[in-house]
C-alpha cells in the first residue's frame, strides 16, 4: 500500500513541513504544507532556551495534522554529519563488503559502533575503479533528536542530514550538473554543496541570518523582536543609509565564509570549475545574496522560484508556499527520500525506526472477523433452538395417557404452528448472511484498489448502496479509478452482478452523503467520493 510522506524540517527558529503523495505516473504531488516561524522567541540559537519554542511549535503542528497514516521524515543539522569520498582498492563483488568495512574504519573519525554510517558508490568515468562516499553521524545525536521529537508527539520513520535532503531536492528538480555550486543561506548557517564529476560534497558554515539580526541590534540599539522584523523587511528603518551599510557588511561576511570553504575543496581538486550557482535563501532574515554572489564569483546565479518536476495540488496553492519556497526545498527532499525516489538514499538511523503502518489495518480486519464469527455463532444458536423445538413438538404429538380417547380435542390443537414459525425463523436467519458476504467482497476489492469504503448500506434485498472515496483531484482520472474498483466487484463472482455509478462529491472527510453546505476555506486533503448501486443476487458463499 502506498502512503503519503511528510517531510518536516525543524530548525532552531522554524518548522517547515510538506506532505507528498506519489502519482501513478511516478511524479510526486504536494497535497499539504505548513510553516511555523518562532524566530522572535529565540534570541540565542546556541542557548537551550530555544528548546521551549521549538517544542511548542512541534506540538502545535502535530495537533493540527493526521500523521498516524503517513510516513514522517525529519531533518538533522548538517554540521553533525561527516562525509568523505575515497577511491576504493580493486575488489570483486564477493570482497567488496569487507573492503567497504575496512575503508570505513580508516576514514570515519569515530569508532564504527558509535555512529550510524552508510556509503554511496559511484563508478569513475572511463576507469574500472570505484569511488565510495562515506557518511556518518554519532548515534547519540540521532537517538537524542528522535527521542525529543517523540516526547512532543512527532513520530519519525526516517531522519536525514539537511544538506543531503537539499541535494535530493536539487537532483529531482534537475538542477545539478558538473560544476554546480549550491548555496543555502538559512538563519543559523550556510549549506555549501559542490557537485563535481558525478559526486557531491557538502560543508556547513555557522553563519546566516542570525548574524544580520545581531548586527542590527548592535547598530540601532533595538531589541531582538524589533531586529527580526527589521531584517525581514516588516518594519521601516529611519536611517536607510545605515541599514544598507550593515546589510552590505553582513552580505560580504557571509559570502567570504562560504568562499573560504569552496576554495578549500577546489584547491584539492584542480579540475573542479564552478559553472553555475543554485541559490536558496531559506529564512526571511537572510539579506539578499544574489547580486553579490554574481559579482564576486562571475558565474550565472539561478534562484529557483517554483517547482518544475513536483506537482502542487491546486487546493493548497497559496502565497505562503511561494514566499517560503527556499525553506520548502529541504522539506521536499526529505519527503522524496521517504517516498523512495531520492537520489541519495543513505540511511543514518536505526533500521527499527520505521513504523508499521499496517498494524491498525490488521486490527480493523480482526475486529470485522470477530463480528462475522459472532453472527455465525448466533445463527448456529438459532438453529439449535429450532432443533430443540422440533423435538418438543414430537413429544407433544403423542397424546397424554389420560386423554388417548379425546381425539376431537387433540385435533383442535394446532401443534404444527410452533414448528412452522421456527422453520421460517431458521430460513430467515440463513438470508441474514448476505450483507456480510457483500461486505467481504467490497472490502477485498477496495483494499486491492487502494481506495476507501466511505459507506455500505446492504440488507436482504436485491440492491445495496456503496460509497467509495480516494484522495485526489476531482477529475476524470480519479473518477475512473473509483469506477474500476466498483466494476471489479461485478467481475469477481456471482454475488454482485453490476455496480451502477451515481453521484460524486468532494469532502475533507469520509461521508456517506454529500455535505449539506460547501466546505469553508481550502480542503487540505480532498477526498473524492462516488456512490454506486450494487445489484445483489445472493450467490452461494
Amino acid at each position: 500500500m502506498a502512503y503519503s510522506v511528510w517531510g518536516i524540517d525543524v530548525t532552531a527558529v522554524a518548522l517547515r513541513g510538506v506532505r507528498v503523495v506519489m502519482e501513478d505516473d511516478g511524479v510526486p504531488r504536494i497535497v499539504a504544507w505548513d510553516v511555523l516561524d518562532f524566530t522572535t522567541d529565540v534570541e540565542n540559537i546556541g542557548s537551550s532556551a530555544r528548546v521551549g519554542p521549538m517544542s511548542r511549535a512541534i506540538r502545535q503542528f502535530v495537533s493540527s495534522k493526521h500523521l498516524r497514516n503517513s510516513r514522517v521524515w525529519v531533518s538533522l543539522r548538517g554540521e553533525t554529519g561527516f562525509n568523505r569520498t575515497v577511491v576504493l582498492p580493486e575488489a570483486t563483488d564477493k570482497t567488496l563488503p569487507a573492503v567497504l568495512q575496512r575503508e570505513a574504519e580508516q576514514n570515519i573519525p569515530y569508532p564504527l559502533h558509535e555512529v550510524y554510517w552508510d556509503q554511496r558508490l559511484s563508478d569513475l568515468s572511463g576507469e574500472t575503479r570505484v569511488e565510495a562516499t562515506f557518511y556518518a553521524v554519532r548515534r547519540q545525536i540521532v537517538d537524542d533528536r528522535v527521542r525529543k521529537f517523540a516526547q512532543c508527539g512527532l513520530p519519525a520513520d526516517g531522519i536525514q542530514l539537511r544538506p543531503l535532503a537539499l541535494l535530493n531536492f536539487c537532483a529531482w528538480e534537475r538542477l545539478l550538473e558538473d560544476g554546480t555550486l549550491v548555496l543555502d543561506f538559512d538563519y543559523a548557517g550556510v549549506h555549501v554543496i559542490l557537485h563535481h564529476e558525478g559526486r557531491s560534497w557538502f560543508r556547513v558554515v555557522p553563519a546566516g541570518g542570525a548574524d544580520y539580526v545581531a548586527a542590527l541590534r548592535e547598530r540601532f540599539s533595538i531589541n531582538h523582536a524589533e531586529a527580526v522584523n527589521l531584517a525581514a523587511g516588516q518594519s521601516r528603518c529611519p536611517d536607510g543609509a545605515a541599514l544598507d551599510q550593515v546589510k552590505r557588511r553582513v552580505q560580504g561576511m557571509l559570502l567570504e565564509e562560504a568562499t573560504r570553504v569552496i576554495r578549500f575543496y577546489v584547491s584539492a581538486r584542480p579540475s573542479c570549475r564552478i559553472r553555475k550557482v543554485v541559490l536558496f535563501e531559506s529564512h526571511r532574515c537572510v539579506p539578499s545574496m544574489e547580486a553579490m554572489i554574481a559579482g564576486r564569483l562571475e558565474v550565472p546565479v539561478i534562484v529557483p522560484r517554483g517547482f518544475k518536476h513536483v506537482r502542487v495540488d491546486p487546493d493548497v496553492v497559496g502565497p505562503g508556499l511561494q514566499e517560503n519556497f527556499g525553506a520548502f526545498a529541504r522539506a521536499t527532499g526529505l519527503a522524496l527520500q521517504g517516498a523512495g525516489v531520492a537520489d541519495v538514499k543513505v540511511q543514518l538511523f536505526p533500521a527499527t525506526l520505521q513504523r508499521d503502518l499496517g498494524v491498525r489495518l490488521r486490527w480493523w480486519v480482526a475486529a470485522v472477523l470477530l463480528v462475522c464469527v459472532g453472527l455465525v455463532l448466533a445463527a448456529q444458536r438459532h438453529g439449535e433452538s429450532a432443533e430443540a423445538l422440533r423435538a418438543r413438538v414430537d413429544v407433544l404429538r403423542q397424546p397424554p395417557a389420560g386423554a388417548r380417547n379425546q381425539d376431537v380435542e387433540l385435533r383442535s390443537i394446532d401443534v404444527e404452528a410452533p414448528l412452522r414459525r421456527m422453520t421460517a425463523l431458521a430460513e430467515k436467519n440463513g438470508e441474514r448472511d448476505l450483507p456480510r458476504r457483500v461486505l467481504d467482497a467490497v472490502m477485498a476489492n477496495a483494499g486491492a484498489g487502494g481506495v476507501h469504503v466511505a459507506a455500505l448500506e446492504a440488507s436482504d434485498g436485491p440492491t445495496a448502496r456503496l460509497v467509495l472515496a480516494t484522495v485526489g483531484a476531482a477529475d476524470a482520472a480519479t473518477t475512473a479509478k473509483l469506477d474500476a474498483v466498483a466494476a471489479g466487484l461485478a467481475r469477481n463472482g456471482p454475488l454482485i452482478s453490476a455496480a451502477l455509478p451515481g453521484a460524486s462529491w468532494v469532502a475533507g472527510y469520509l461521508c456517506a452523503r454529500p455535505p449539506i453546505a460547501a466546505p469553508a476555506g481550502v480542503i487540505r486533503v480532498p477526498l473524492v467520493h462516488r456512490a454506486y448501486t450494487l445489484e445483489v443476487h445472493g450467490g452461494a458463499p
